[in-house]
């Protein structure tokens, strides 16, 4: 089982943001806003699917990703704060949960690439300006099709101060979930189609 390391999630979900080619981050600041509770939705179904395929062992088709996959971000801070995973300052490849305007609930979920800097705001509490990794994940299919999976960077500035969490996976026991996809490890590496080599000679 793979070792939690928040530098695979990184890597991982920046692979996802190079589809598409959008590499400067882009400035947010009217998400806080936001009421969409299907977008909040597939923003958390993005951190799950980068989180796990981040950390899918192919030895023994499991993912040693701690987090619990949920469909609402709320459960998801109640199982950080059970497993004191919750923390008032981020760092490269913490998952970052958006507080709306009002700071009575949280809007989007993502992943902190990079802390830029820090300040205070003018009640002294400390803010952060990082460049985060956010995307969506479309809900789960019945049909063949797989759901489409978008993301970006997105410059933010971020604070407990306006009710932002930041949680730190990588201190929290490692599970041992298994893939919903099956892989097959090919027998033949190469397949030689002798029909089409008679007819090139």
């Amino acid at each position: 089982m793979l070792s939690l390391k928040p530098e695979l999630l990184v890597s991982t979900a920046t692979a996802l943001v190079s589809w598409e080619y959008q590499r400067k981050a882009l400035e947010a600041e009217h998400d806080r806003n936001s009421a969409d509770a299907k977008r909040a939705e597939a923003s958390l179904r993005f951190v799950h699917f980068a989180g796990f395929w981040s950390h899918y062992g192919h030895d023994n088709h499991h993912s040693s990703w701690p987090l619990h996959r949920s469909e609402r971000i709320a459960e998801l801070t109640d199982f950080a704060e059970q497993h004191r995973g919750r923390w008032l300052t981020p760092a490269a490849g913490d998952v970052f949960l958006l507080a709306s305007i009002r700071a009575d609930r949280h809007v989007r979920a993502g992943i902190i690439a990079v802390v830029e800097s820090m300040g205070m705001l003018l009640d002294g509490c400390p803010d952060f300006i990082c460049t985060t990794i956010e995307g969506e994940l479309g809900a789960a299919r019945t049909d063949l099709a797989a759901p489409r999976v978008t993301a970006r960077f997105v410059r933010r500035r971020l604070s407990p101060g306006f009710g932002d969490a930041f949680i730190r996976w990588c201190d929290l026991a490692p599970e041992a979930s298994p893939a919903a996809v099956e892989y097959e490890v090919p027998r033949n590496l190469v397949i030689l189609d002798r029909t089409v080599r008679r007819r090139a000679a």
